[in-house]
C-alpha cells in the first residue's frame, strides 16, 4: 500500500490568468497549497482561500509601543538624569521639554 501524492505545477504570464486558474482548480476541488510568484498578485491570497493575518495589527502596536517607550526614556533623561538649565534660569521640565522642540 503506497502512499504517494500527486503534485500539479502550472506556470503562466499574465497574473489575471494565475487567479483564474486558481479558482477554477478549488472549484474543482483541489486543495492549493503554495503559489509562488516573482511579483506580489494582488487578489491572489482570496483565491487560495487564505485567511487574513494579523500581521498589520501586530506591527502596528509593536510601532506604538517602541515609540512610548523610546519617548519615555528620552523625557526620563531630559529631566531627571541630564536636566538642562537654559540662561541660568530655574529648571521646569514642561519648559526643558518645550524648548527642545523650537
Amino acid at each position: 500500500m503506497s502512499d504517494t501524492k500527486k503534485y500539479l505545477v502550472g506556470m503562466f504570464e499574465d497574473d489575471d490568468v494565475l487567479i483564474h486558474a486558481v479558482k477554477d482548480i478549488r472549484k474543482s476541488g483541489y486543495e492549493i497549497t503554495d503559489v509562488f510568484t516573482p511579483f506580489p498578485v494582488h487578489g491572489l491570497e482570496h483565491a487560495m482561500g487564505l485567511q487574513p493575518t494579523r500581521l498589520h495589527t501586530a506591527g502596528f502596536f509593536f510601532g506604538a509601543t517602541g515609540l512610548t517607550v523610546a519617548l519615555s526614556m528620552i523625557g526620563f533623561i531630559n529631566i531627571f538624569n541630564y536636566p538642562t538649565n537654559f540662561g541660568g534660569k530655574p529648571f521646569f521640565w514642561i519648559i526643558s521639554l518645550c524648548t527642545n522642540f523650537i
